[in-house]
Parts: C-alpha cells; structure tokens; sequence
C-alpha cells in the first residue's frame, strides 16, 4: 500500500454520519423490532441511515482502519529501516572515500619521494662526472747525501831518540794491580832502565831494556797485532792521540785487564813521559807515570 492514501477523508464521513444518526434515532430506538438488513434499498430516516451505519458499516470501516494503520506503520518500519541502511552505506562510502584519499596521499607521497630520489640518484652521477681541476705537484728534488767528512787525522810527532829513565811517580801501584810480587816489584823500581824509539811514518818501534825488556813494532791506526810476553801474550793497537802523542793499548786476557801506555815528548823535546793507565774487570783504574830523558 502507498504510503500517499488518504484515509482520513472516509474517516471523518463516516464518522460524521454516524453522530448524525445516533442523534435522530435516540428517540425512536424502541420503535423498531430488528435491524434494518444491509440489502435494504430505501432508507425512510435518518434514524435508520445512522443503524446500518452502526450495525454494518462501522465495523467493517474499523477493520479498514486497523488494515490501514498496519500497512502505515509497516512502511514507516520499512523506510526507516532504509533510511538506516542508506545512512550506513553513506557512512560506509564516506569511510571508504576518506580511505581512498588518504592512501591516494600516502601514494602521491610516495611517488613525490620516489621521485625524488630519482633524482638524487641522477645527480650524484652528473656531480660525480665533473672530475677535480689536477693540482699541480711540485717535483721532488732528491736529498743530497751526507758528505762523510773524515776527521784529519792527529799529527803525531816523530818521537825518535834514546831516553834514560829519571823518575816514576806511582810505578809501584801498577805493579801491584798487574799482580807483580814483593821482591819483584823492588828490583823493578831500583833499575834505571832505557827506552829507544824509530819512527818513520806510520811505523812505530820502541825498544826497553831491563828486567821489563820490550821490542817491538807497530803500525800507528793498523790493526791489531798479537805481542808474547814472559807470562801471556797481549794483544796490542797502536793510535795517535790528539795531543801529538803515541798510545799503545795492551789486553790482557788471563787478567782481564786493559793498560793504556802513552809517550808524550815535551815542546823542547828533551823530556819524554810515559803516562801508564790499567783498568781491572771491576772497572778500577790506576795511573802511574815515568819520566825519561833524552840522552
């Protein structure tokens, strides 16, 4: 049934009708032995009209307006429940709109960043391309080597001539560190014994006599040589010193000891001195010193 029926126009007739007849028959109610059947063609009173309308046609009207007021209230159910679909699939359409729009952003996002990343990438190549302007490096000069200066060697004076021993000072010290005994020591220091030396260049040869008797020859800044001895041989170098003088270093091994023996002649040359330096393996050192003579 359409929801546009007007149904109150019939209403209010009827309804009309029937306080009219009800109102005109109040009085002759009694009068009549039966109702007036609904297939009576003429209606003599009001009166009568108002009993068929109230025997036959009122509750037939009131069965049409309950099937009335129920097709109504069916549809109103009806169209609210579709106006709470549609509200729902509007929501949902909304919802789904708002969905679409944010992940269309989102993509757009992406794209943008893709996009720009793209052209990050296309850049780092163009800038990576532009090579840096060569600097200019200076050639390296090659360091000069050192130059090996070799220190002049000393002057040495010529030393030859036959001396005569005067005087020692502390003679008697060394002996005792180079282990002489008691009686040899006195037999030593009683003597006057001689020294004769021959230089000619770098060869240098000295010769002593007495109980301490020595001959031999050197070579001054040559290798080492080996020297015998009364009791063990030494092994001797011979060096110029700075002062002009001749050093011989002996070692010897059984004592483990170390004498430094350095000739020196005075300015006038008339004066030699014999200046004697032992060094033990306990590092203690005694000095001593002859003077000779020239004769």
């Amino acid at each position: 049934m359409d929801r546009d029926v007007d149904v109150f126009s019939p209403l209010v007739l009827l309804t009309v009708g029937y306080l009219m007849g009800t109102s005109s028959s109040s009085s002759n109610i009694k009068e009549a032995d039966s109702p007036l059947p609904f297939f009576v063609s003429s209606v003599d009173s009001p009166s009568r009209l108002g009993l068929v309308i109230e025997s036959y046609i009122v509750p037939l009207y009131s069965i049409l307006v309950m099937v009335i007021l129920v097709a109504m209230l069916n549809n109103e159910y009806k169209a609210f429940i579709s106006m709470k679909e549609g509200g729902r699939v509007k929501f949902e359409s909304v919802k789904r709109g708002s969905v679409r729009k944010s992940s269309s952003r989102r993509s757009l996002m992406n794209s943008k960043q893709s996009s720009n990343r793209q052209v990050v990438t296309e850049k780092k190549p163009a800038s990576a391309a532009v090579a840096p302007a060569p600097t200019k490096v200076a050639p390296i000069e090659p360091v000069p080597e050192p130059v090996k200066v070799t220190p002049p060697e000393p002057k040495v004076r010529d030393l030859s001539g036959s001396y005569l021993l005067k005087k020692h000072e502390n003679f008697e010290a060394f002996l005792i560190a180079m282990g002489a005994p008691w009686a040899g020591r006195k037999l030593v220091l009683k003597e006057s014994p001689s020294m004769e030396i021959k230089m000619a260049g770098k060869n240098f040869h000295v010769k002593v006599t007495g109980l301490l008797a020595l001959d031999v020859e050197y070579e001054i800044g040559g290798p080492a040589k080996e020297v015998p001895g009364k009791k063990e041989n030494t092994t001797d170098t011979c060096t110029a010193l700075a002062n002009g003088a001749v050093r011989v270093e002996k070692i010897f091994h059984k004592k483990d000891m170390t004498v430094y023996f350095d000739r020196s002649l005075s300015e006038d040359g008339k004066v030699l001195t014999l200046d004697i330096t032992s060094i033990d393996k306990a590092g203690k050192k005694v000095l001593s010193k002859n003077i000779f003579e020239r004769t």
